[in-house]
Order: C-alpha cells, then sequence, then structure tokens
C-alpha cells in the first residue's frame, strides 16, 4: 500500500472505494491476510471515513442556503421525520439495533461541503442516533434526491453495516414506505 500514496488504505473490495474516494483517499484491494495486518496497524475503511468524514471543508448553516435550497431541505427533513415517527418496533423486530423507535433527526443532521473532488453525498458518523452529514451539492438536486441520501442514511441507524446489506437494504425500504404510507 505505501507505493500507492499516503491516501491508500486496504480494501476487501471495490465496493469500498467508493467511501474512500468520498473523503479523498484511494483504495486498493489487497488479499484478507495481508488487509488484516494493514488494518490492525491503519485501522478499518470505516474508521478512516467516519475519521475524515467529520472533518468537512465547510459545515453550511441553514441560514447560509438559497431559498430553494432551504425549501428542498425543509420538505426532506419533514417527510423523513414523519417516515421515522411512523417506525415501530414489529418494524424493527431482527434488526442489530435492537430499539424500539428510530431517534429523530432534531440536531443530528448537518449540511455541509466536502473537499472539491470528493463523492461523498451524504455520511452516517456512530450507531443509533448518530450524525448525519449532508453534502450541499445533494440539495441542488432537488427533493427526491436530498430525501433519497437522507433516507439511505438514516437506515445507517439499523444496523451500522456497510451500505448494500440486507438489513441496511430493508431498513431503506422501510423507511420509505412509512413515508409513503403517511401521504395516501
Amino acid at each position: 500500500v505505501g507505493m500507492h500514496g499516503k491516501d491508500t488504505w486496504p480494501i476487501a473490495s471495490v465496493k469500498e472505494k467508493d467511501r474512500l474516494e468520498g473523503v479523498g483517499m484511494t483504495g486498493v484491494v489487497v488479499n484478507a491476510g495481508l488487509r488484516e495486518v494493514l488494518c490492525y496497524k491503519m485501522g478499518s475503511v470505516v474508521s478512516i471515513v467516519e475519521q475524515r468524514g467529520k472533518i468537512p471543508c465547510a459545515v453550511v448553516g441553514l441560514d447560509m442556503l438559497s431559498a430553494v435550497e432551504r425549501g428542498v431541505w425543509d420538505k426532506g427533513m419533514l417527510l423523513a421525520g414523519i417516515g421515522i415517527a411512523r417506525v415501530g418496533f414489529s418494524d424493527m423486530a431482527g434488526m442489530a439495533s435492537g430499539y424500539g423507535q428510530l431517534p429523530s433527526l432534531d440536531g443530528r443532521v448537518s449540511v455541509v461541503e466536502w473537499p472539491r473532488g470528493s463523492t461523498l453525498e451524504g455520511l452516517h458518523i456512530g450507531g443509533l442516533g448518530g450524525e448525519i452529514k449532508i453534502n450541499r451539492r445533494v440539495l441542488a438536486r432537488g427533493l427526491g434526491y436530498f430525501l433519497e441520501t437522507l433516507v439511505h442514511e438514516i437506515a445507517h441507524d439499523w444496523d451500522g453495516a456497510a451500505d448494500g446489506s440486507r438489513t441496511h437494504e430493508r431498513a431503506i425500504g422501510i423507511l420509505w414506505s412509512k413515508i409513503v404510507e403517511a401521504l395516501l
């Protein structure tokens, strides 16, 4: 890994590559034994993404958003909040979190601008009730895209697992269904 540069990290598959690129790093696929040794010394992909993700280029106050961005933010947060409020214990049965209800979004979602070249659009840091960061450019893409990104990050409350896990995908589906039910 050292021959690839200081911002290179050992990864298990190309799935992890996107997360690293989102925080300005490069992933190099290495065999399991070597990766285990390197990650013991360097830390895991999750730890480096969380560490780097906690230091966005700029946190954007809601008062700094354009009228269009603020409208997207307000509607998206309202809809996501309605979805969260409708999730009950039976929906979460068998999920890793083991809690009966997801925590509200109050005070834990922020708009950020990551360094130029970052492909990261959203980041969930921590377990249940963790901090959620949304890239400002997501708001510019409209309500649907913001809500898609926000729901994806909220779903990490259930399991904290990597993107694409069965639990994460199930959580995304449950949240979307609760939002749609509320609108009907």
